[in-house]
């Protein structure tokens, strides 16, 4: 677990950077996140520990599977124009503005879109009006 950071005014993780408001938070999520690398959470970390770089932000990890986690924030960063306008308050869910496919989670949209509509970028990042939506679907309200 690692100490405070005063400049972020956070707790952060020193294995994957995340930043939390309290102590106990920072425990609760070392605990359930950390669990296999938890040879590393009570001491400190040496240069030999930090194997594995980030190629795109160069900040280091004691696992394969920490900066491959880490890799995929950086993926869904380039999608994060999409958080507000995919977000419908009133259910609470993420749509799709493509093929209206709702989730819970931003991360799962930003899998789908990855997985389904990378070609799709260009129209991703367009403001679809109301009148531009000429055609209906005859199963459902969309």
């Amino acid at each position: 677990t690692e100490a405070f950071d005063p400049t972020e005014n956070r707790y952060r993780c020193k294995l994957c950077y995340t930043n939390f408001k309290s102590f106990s938070t920072l425990v609760s999520h070392t605990v359930a996140i950390h669990k296999n690398e938890s040879e590393f959470l009570n001491r400190e970390l040496t240069a030999s520990d930090l194997k594995y770089n980030c190629g795109e932000c160069g900040k280091k990890f004691v696992t394969k599977d920490l900066v491959k986690s880490h890799r995929r924030k950086h993926a869904s960063e380039k999608f994060e124009f999409l958080r507000k306008e995919a977000f419908d308050k009133l259910e609470n869910i993420y749509r799709c503005k493509l093929c209206y496919t709702n989730y819970k989670s931003f991360s799962s949209l930003v899998s789908h879109t990855i997985a389904i509509h990378k070609e799709d970028m260009e129209l991703l990042q367009t403001k679809i009006e109301e009148n531009e939506l000429v055609f209906s679907c005859d199963e459902c309200d969309y």
